[in-house]
C-alpha cells in the first residue's frame, strides 16, 4: 500500500454511529488492515470494523495506521454535537 485516503473531518450527533470510509491505494493492496486509535475515548468509541459511536459532545481525533509495514498514518478530526 502506498497511501490511505480518508476524510479529514467528521461531524456526528451524540448517539449516532458511522463507519469510517477508507480508500486503499492501490486498490489491489494485499494487506488492507489498519489500526484505530482514539485520542479521547470519552467522546467517541470505535470498534474493529471502523464503526464510530458518538458518546458525548466534544472534539477528538481518530488516528488510522496501516498495518502492512508502510507506516502510513492519517487523522480525522471528529466533532460530536448534541
Amino acid at each position: 500500500m502506498t497511501d490511505l485516503e480518508v476524510t479529514s473531518e467528521l461531524k456526528l450527533e451524540v448517539g449516532e454511529t458511522k463507519k469510517v470510509s477508507i480508500n486503499f491505494i492501490p486498490s489491489n493492496s494485499t494487506n488492507m488492515k489498519v489500526d484505530y486509535k482514539v485520542l479521547d475515548d470519552s467522546i467517541i468509541s470505535i470498534n474493529n470494523d471502523g464503526t464510530i459511536t458518538a458518546l458525548k459532545q466534544g472534539n477528538t481525533k481518530l488516528r488510522i495506521s496501516s498495518l502492512d509495514g508502510s507506516n502510513i498514518v492519517k487523522e480525522i478530526l471528529i466533532t460530536v454535537i448534541l
